[in-house]
């Protein structure tokens, strides 16, 4: 396929191709903007002179993806099974299925379209990452699995279960073009981040050991059906462009899965400052939100334990302790009660401080999620990580925020919209309508 072509499957179990000719030169539909074009051919090629059926996939084909340096077609079944088609030669190069057992559900040695189906093994999701060569195929089941496009057939280099939720399916995955993160949806409306930056498929041993969930984010209500990722804004951060069965398209920032806002809203953005949104806390998933607290204390308490013989770490606390005490009062007269509010609070803000200290020690931390909780305080608006201030995912930031001061202008018109909504009708026309309407009741009445 050296030619511009479009490639379409489905119900009919079959892969086919048309050819776009609109930027021939010479051509008479160059220029036009809707042109019909002849379907150029169909995949498993049809021989009227034989009456064998050609290999082909038994199920509905869900999904498709194109390899243009090798000009091989992927294409994935609801039975689990993927065929690599060769555009030249038209025929089925690499039955990639049969190299992993877990793809496919088998009874009596044959594949069992019906049983596949219950046991979610429908490929549904085809990608290739280009710059490490490698193929992903997500199934129904929650699996990703990474194929070596260099070393087809074979089994696959890794496979990861992302791990959306007991009785969800995955619907949907985009990697970046480096492939150093990757965004999975699913039925119930959920997005997740995968750091695969650290990750040499190729070379490494065990790569899950190095995968890592970023955010896990409800990002719509339904069933989510496509997701793109846009890194044309590499200045401001790059965008998850998520579709979704509840008729809404939704951006999300990846960094960090902040939502932007929803295509279609009155209100617009501006995709190059982001500075609006740095106060925002993201929906994480509230399940997967507290597992990643509990294991964020646990680092905590195990790591003041590891640190308390280091003389650089003591130090620093010590250092963190004068300076507190250090501190002049808050009000030169104070109530016992005060008082002691006082000093628990900034009892609180040392050991938050100790912590980040301990956090930025650590050269091998990876912790990604900012808690709103570093020493039980629910509304602490200095939760930040590696002493990168993060405010807008505490609880009660918004509440110490300066409220924006009002200008004359928006004032103004306030007023005048008041204005042009009150009813200007002369009172003396209301009070005539208004006896008339007495009259006839009481004439009723009467």
């Amino acid at each position: 396929m050296k030619d511009a072509h479009f490639a379409a499957v489905g119900w009919d179990k079959r892969v086919r191709i048309w050819r776009d000719d609109r930027g021939e030169e010479g051509g008479n539909d160059a220029t036009k903007d809707i042109v019909r074009i002849n379907r150029n051919r169909d995949l498993p090629l049809m021989d009227s002179k034989t009456t064998v059926a050609k290999e082909s996939h038994k199920a509905d084909i869900m999904t498709l993806c194109y390899d243009w340096m090798s000009l091989i077609l992927f294409t994935g079944a609801h039975d689990g099974t993927i065929f690599g088609w060769h555009t030249e030669t038209n025929g089925i190069k690499f039955r990639i299925h049969e190299k992993d057992e877990t793809c496919l559900s088998k009874t009596g040695g044959f594949i069992d379209p019906m049983k596949a189906i219950k046991e979610s093994k429908s490929v549904d999701c085809l990608e290739i990452i280009q710059t490490r060569r490698v193929l992903m195929s997500g199934t129904a089941d929650q699996k990703v699995r990474f194929w070596d496009l260099d070393d087809l057939p074979s089994k696959p280099l890794e496979t990861l279960h992302v791990e959306h939720g007991l009785g969800e399916a995955l619907t949907a995955f985009r990697a970046t073009k480096d492939g150093k993160f990757l965004v999975t949806g699913d039925t119930a409306g959920q997005l997740k981040c995968w750091d695969l930056s650290k990750t040499d498929l190729k070379k490494d041993e065990n790569p899950r050991a190095n995968m890592r969930d970023q955010w896990f984010i409800m990002a719509h209500k339904r069933i989510i059906n496509s997701i793109q990722l846009c890194e044309s804004f590499a200045c401001s951060d790059i965008f998850v462009i998520s579709s979704s069965g509840d008729c809404n398209i939704m951006l999300h920032r990846l960094s960090n899965g902040v939502r932007i806002g929803q295509l279609g809203q009155e209100k617009y953005w501006n995709i190059y400052d982001m500075t609006p949104f740095e106060r925002i806390r993201p929906r994480y998933v509230q399940e997967w939100f507290n597992v990643r607290r509990e294991k964020f204390k646990d680092y905590v308490s195990n790591k003041l334990v590891e640190m308390a013989k280091d003389s650089s770490f003591i130090a620093k606390c010590d250092s963190l302790t004068d300076e507190s005490k250090n501190k002049p009062p808050s009000k030169r007269y104070m109530t016992q009660r005060e008082e002691k509010e006082e000093a628990e609070r900034r009892a609180k803000e040392l050991h938050r401080e100790k912590i980040k200290s301990l956090i930025c020690m650590d050269d091998h931390y990876e912790e990604t999620v900012p808690f709103p909780d570093y020493s039980s305080d629910e509304d602490d608006p200095n939760a930040d990580m590696k002493g990168v201030k993060l405010n807008g995912y505490t609880y009660g930031a918004w509440k110490k925020a300066p409220r924006r001061k009002v200008t004359e202008d928006e004032m103004m018109a306030a007023e005048e919209k008041v204005r042009q909504t009150k009813d200007n009708t002369d009172p003396l026309e209301l009070y005539a309508a208004a006896t008339a309407i007495r009259a006839r009741a009481k004439k009723i009445i009467d």
